[in-house]
C-alpha cells in the first residue's frame, strides 16, 4: 500500500515517465559507448554544474501554471575520478490544482499530502555507477531503497518499507552505455542538430525499475524563459518498444518534450531550461530557476573563505532557491 500510494502520486507529479529520461548528452550519431563517455566527462569536466534548481509546475486545462515544488541537484566531487550526484525533491500537496487534487483524493481516499524524495547516485569516471540509494515520503508514509553493482553487468536493488524488506531485484547495467538514475544536469548538448537521436537506460527512482528511452532532436523553436526569448533545440522522448540503438529499433509515441538553450557564450548554452509532459487533463513541467557552475561555486567559496565565512570540509557553497545567502 505504501509503495502504491507513493507511486500513484509520483506518477501524477514527477519522476515517472518523463523526468530523468531527458538527461541530455552530446550526440552526433556516435556509438552509444561514446555518448556514455561524454556523459561521465560532463560530470567531471570543468563545465559541469555544481548546483541546479528547478521548479515543479502544474497546469490544468484552461488554468494558469502553478509552482507546486522544487527539485535541486548537486554534483559533489568526492575524489579526482569519483562524484556524488544528489537530487532532492519537495512537493507541497496544498498547492496542487483542484481538479488534480480531487482525482488524487478519489484514488487515495484523502487529500494530497506533501511529497518528498532524495536520490544519491555514486559514480566514477572509469567504473561507472557503483551505488544508488534513495528515500521518499508521502505524508507519514516512508520508503527507502538501495541498488549496488552486482556481477558488473547488473544493479542489485533492495527496497524497505518500514520494517518490511523486499526480495532483491536486478536491473541490467552496462557502464559503457548511457544510463541515468536521476535528473542529471549534464552539460554537453551543444552541437546538437535536427535528427540526432540516442537511447538511454533510465532508472526510475519511484517505481524502482529501469527502461530504455530514445531521445530525438525534433527541430528548433523559441521559448520565453525568465522574461527572455531563447533559441532552443526541441527534444522529445520515446519509450523503446524493441531493441536498437540511436535511430534503430521501435519506439512508442512521445511522452515528454524538452527545450535546450542555444546561447553561445552563455553558461546556459546547452542546458535544458524546460521539460514537460501532458498527463490526462493536466501538464507537469520542470523549469530551470538557478544554475551554478563548478567554477562559480569554487569562486564563491573562495570569496567566502576570504571573508571568514567558510566552513572547512563542506565543499563549494551554493545559493538557496530564493537567492539568499549561500548554504
Amino acid at each position: 500500500m505504501i509503495a502504491r500510494r507513493i507511486a500513484l502520486v509520483a506518477a501524477g507529479l514527477l519522476w515517472v515517465g518523463m523526468l530523468g529520461a531527458l538527461g541530455v548528452m552530446e550526440h552526433r550519431r556516435r556509438a552509444q559507448s561514446e555518448v556514455a563517455a561524454g556523459q561521465l566527462d560532463s560530470v567531471f569536466g570543468p563545465d559541469a554544474p555544481a548546483f541546479v534548481n528547478k521548479s515543479i509546475r502544474m497546469q490544468e486545462f484552461g488554468g494558469a501554471e502553478q509552482i507546486i515544488g522544487y527539485v535541486e541537484t548537486q554534483i559533489q566531487l568526492t575524489g579526482p575520478n569519483e562524484a556524488l550526484i544528489k537530487t532532492t525533491l519537495s512537493v507541497d500537496g496544498a498547492k496542487i490544482p483542484p481538479l488534480t487534487a480531487a482525482a488524487i483524493s478519489q484514488v487515495l481516499g484523502s487529500q494530497p499530502e506533501n511529497l518528498s524524495g532524495e536520490l544519491n547516485v555514486y559514480t566514477g569516471r572509469a567504473k561507472g555507477i557503483s551505488r544508488i540509494d534513495g528515500k521518499g515520503s508521502y505524508g507519514e508514509e516512508r520508503l527507502e531503497f538501495m541498488a549496488t553493482r552486482f556481477r558488473d553487468k547488473e544493479l542489485k536493488l533492495i527496497t524497505r518499507r518500514g520494517r518490511e524488506r523486499s526480495p532483491p531485484t536486478f536491473i541490467p547495467y552496462d557502464r559503457d552505455l548511457p544510463f541515468t538514475g536521476d535528473l542529471s544536469p549534464i552539460r554537453g548538448s551543444r552541437g546538437l542538430k535536427t535528427g540526432d537521436s540516442w537511447t538511454v537506460t533510465h532508472f526510475n527512482p519511484m517505481t524502482r525499475t529501469a527502461a530504455e528511452t530514445m531521445i530525438r532532436v525534433e527541430g528548433e523553436a523559441v521559448l520565453r524563459h525568465r522574461n527572455e526569448d531563447f533559441r532552443c533545440w526541441v527534444l522529445k522522448s520515446h519509450p523503446v518498444s524493441a531493441s536498437g540503438a540511436g535511430a534503430g529499433g521501435s519506439f512508442g509515441v512521445s511522452t515528454a518534450t524538452a527545450w535546450v538553450a542555444r546561447k553561445p557564450g552563455d553558461k546556459l548554452d546547452g542546458q535544458v531550461i524546460r521539460e514537460e509532459a501532458q498527463m490526462l487533463f493536466f501538464r507537469v513541467a520542470l523549469v530551470l530557476e538557478d544554475f551554478v557552475t563548478r567554477e562559480e561555486a569554487s569562486r564563491d567559496r573562495l570569496d567566502s573563505d576570504k571573508r571568514g565565512g567558510g566552513t572547512p570540509g563542506r565543499g563549494p557553497a551554493v545559493p538557496d532557491r530564493t537567492g539568499g545567502p549561500a548554504r
